[in-house]
């Protein structure tokens, strides 16, 4: 009988906790909660605990009776204005890096308690968030002082006519969100206890005239909006920390931040008509980012940062930029600056103080490129341009930078300082699109950390300095007038050499130009499908004592069509056999093939031999071992022998390799054209 009464008294009081048994606990699987351990029984009915909508996996409808019984037995029988949250909370927040996740079961049953609070008058509850209740109260200009968030989040414009004086009664409203309203005319006030302020797509050119009277204000968000100046003079408002104004396209400057020391975040990003900055900004001693990304108007910035907590700086695409403000002593925290796509000319010596930054970049910075002819109007047979590409700095003491980004700078000969090879910690460089002949002597051979150097598309580029010991890629690509390199004919050689370690799970691959196999490559025979979309390779492995003399197998194919459709890009996977299983299924590696406008290049490809690759297959002394190469592209049919649009395999050669045949891959490749490029394996 008692389990009965019990049964009953749940079923009256299912108003108020309905929700904890109708709800979708489907969510909890995407946050990836910990579930709750199992309960034994007594359980609720089962016509409560019965899954709503799409069917979920058991444990998830364990964790919804666990939670029928926690509020079952937290809940007083006379109790219904005391909802049992408390025990929910571990289980239905979720916080990452930068947000509190909520799951809707508990903002369903705030909803609830926030209606119960006065049914009859919604503009007596403490929270509005209906479309239909907020026109109601601010149409009417009905609020009252018991409001206290607004929260309109409108997915599409939502045109209406609310009073102007319609907050003037809500002065108790900490969060204000009318995203995507739509009035045509400007507000009185605002209330003066906000705290949160988000706006999205605000129609309105200026605020309300008391914006520099919300002292409260922590958060102002008014992304894709309308206004023109955010405030007059220089407001005290020593709580506010965040500001976005991203997208807000007819902004035209940013006003007087200096008594507002506090802030921490400035996102200006595609403010697209904004000319200047107030020079109070340069003084922000809290602000740890600053966006300013495509400002294609912004021309003055305050001549000094003094920035001790800016931990980012972005002014990529600011295309009419040309002067950097100086960087001040203290900016120790800045790790990211971003100036690519930029006008800047120099780049100031202070830079050397910002000796924490990480990465660095100026892609597309270019300087300035003269018209001016000079004498040679006199013969215009001796005219050229006179090169003003952009202009850099001494790089000594920032050894904390990992990457640098300089390519299409317009750098000529002579443009990178020779104390280049002073980045101790640089692991990503790249130059490329750049016009230099050749690169100071020494300049990167000492860079032990660098992995990744990128010389692409660099048309004057003769000669290669000498690379450093631990790159695991160099892209020089589309360099014509690349001469032969001693350092890039074995870089194959080197990448197995410096990096045997990685060699147990990796296998390296080179993209080179040409149009014939070299003849290092004695080994021709092989199978090539009717579709020219896979080869077969069978092997023979001599035996060998001792097998850590054998190095691995050495590929080449000669790759035809190259160019893949717009969004998707070739592929090439392989997989080791031995001759008696089905090679088809079983494609274990693969790496992405660069685009190429050539007409055909050489594939290379080193294979380790390793447990991976060979040696289990050579158990029970088996000797022969076989590898499939074959091309991929996505979207078409997995099958090899039906991939008809595919890269083609025009021909292969390959040889196995010993420790010492690594000497005479360099020289056998000493007639090609190098322009390498190291592809990743996917």
């Amino acid at each position: 009988m008692e389990d009965g009464a019990e049964q009953e008294s749940w079923k009256e009081d299912k108003k108020t906790k309905a929700k904890l048994m109708e709800l979708d606990l489907g969510f909890c699987e995407e946050l990836d909660l910990p579930l709750p351990p199992p309960v034994p029984p007594p359980s609720p009915p089962a016509e409560d605990i019965k899954p709503k909508g799409r069917g979920m996996r058991p444990e998830i409808i364990a964790e919804r009776e666990h939670i029928q019984r926690r509020a079952k037995m937290s809940s007083c029988p006379n109790s219904t204005n005391n909802p049992p949250i408390p025990f929910m909370v571990e289980y239905f927040w979720q916080r990452s890096k930068e947000y509190l996740y909520m799951h809707d079961l508990l903002q369903e049953m705030g909803r609830n308690i926030v209606t119960q609070e006065c049914s009859d008058d919604t503009s007596r509850q403490s929270r509005m968030w209906s479309q239909e209740q907020i026109d109601v109260v601010l149409k009417g200009n009905k609020g009252t002082r018991k409001v206290q968030g607004i929260y309109l989040n409108s997915q599409w414009q939502y045109k209406t006519e609310w009073h102007r004086d319609c907050f003037s009664s809500l002065q108790n409203v900490i969060l204000l969100c009318l995203s995507n309203a739509h009035i045509s005319h400007r507000l009185n006030s605002l209330p003066t206890a906000l705290k949160v302020f988000i706006w999205e797509r605000c129609p309105l050119e200026a605020l309300p005239h008391n914006i520099d009277q919300l002292y409260e204000l922590v958060d102002l968000r008014l992304r894709h909006s309308r206004i023109k100046l955010l405030w007059n003079g220089a407001p005290y408002l020593d709580k506010l920390k965040f500001i976005d104004l991203s997208h807000s396209e007819d902004l035209i400057e940013m006003p007087n931040v200096e008594r507002i020391q506090n802030l921490e975040s400035l996102l200006l990003e595609g403010c697209i008509s904004l000319v200047r900055v107030h020079e109070s900004l340069g003084q922000l001693k809290k602000l740890v980012k600053l966006n300013m990304k495509d400002c294609k108007n912004l021309v003055f910035l305050p001549t000094k940062l003094e920035m001790n907590s800016l931990e980012e700086l972005i002014l990529s695409g600011c295309s009419k930029l040309e002067k950097l403000p100086e960087f001040g002593e203290d900016m120790k925290s800045l790790s990211i600056c971003d100036l690519s796509e930029t006008k800047v000319k120099e780049i100031p010596s202070s830079i050397v103080k910002l000796t924490n930054i990480k990465e660095l970049s100026l892609r597309g910075s270019k300087g300035l490129v003269s018209n001016s002819w000079g004498l040679s109007r006199l013969f215009w047979f001796m005219r050229r341009p006179i090169s003003m590409g952009l202009r850099l700095p001494s790089f000594s003491g920032l050894s904390s930078l990992k990457k640098l980004d300089l390519s299409d700078c317009n750098l000529w000969d002579g443009s990178i300082p020779d104390d280049l090879s002073g980045l101790s910690s640089l692991m990503d460089l790249d130059l490329s699109g750049n016009n230099f002949s050749s690169l100071p002597a020494g300049c990167i051979s000492n860079l032990t950390n660098l992995e990744y150097f990128y010389l692409s598309n660099c048309l004057r580029l003769q000669s290669m300095p000498h690379l450093p010991p631990n790159l695991l890629k160099v892209d020089a690509t589309n360099c014509p007038s690349m001469e032969t390199s001693l350092d890039l004919q074995n870089l194959f050689a080197s990448l197995v050499a410096k990096h045997r370690h990685l060699l147990l799970y990796e296998d390296i691959v080179l993209q080179i130009p040409g149009d014939e196999i070299p003849s290092w490559f004695e080994q021709r025979e092989c199978y090539i499908n009717h579709f020219r979309s896979a080869v077969l390779i069978t092997m023979n492995i001599p035996y060998v004592r001792d097998t850590r003399e054998w190095s691995g197998i050495a590929v080449c194919l000669l790759l035809k069509n190259m160019i893949s459709p717009p969004g998707r890009s070739h592929q090439i996977f392989w997989s080791f056999k031995d001759s008696e299983d089905d090679i088809h299924n079983d494609c274990r590696f693969g790496c992405w093939v660069k685009n190429s406008s050539v007409e055909s290049k050489l594939y290379t490809a080193f294979f380790p031999f390793n447990s991976l690759n060979c040696w289990r297959h050579l158990s029970g002394g088996r000797s022969h071992l076989k590898l499939l190469i074959a091309t991929f592209l996505p979207g078409r049919s997995t099958r090899w022998e039906s991939a008809k649009g595919n890269m083609k395999i025009m021909d292969c050669g390959w040889r196995l390799i010993c420790k010492k045949d690594f000497e005479a891959y360099g020289a056998s490749n000493a007639s090609s054209s190098l322009q390498i490029t190291e592809l990743h394996n996917d």
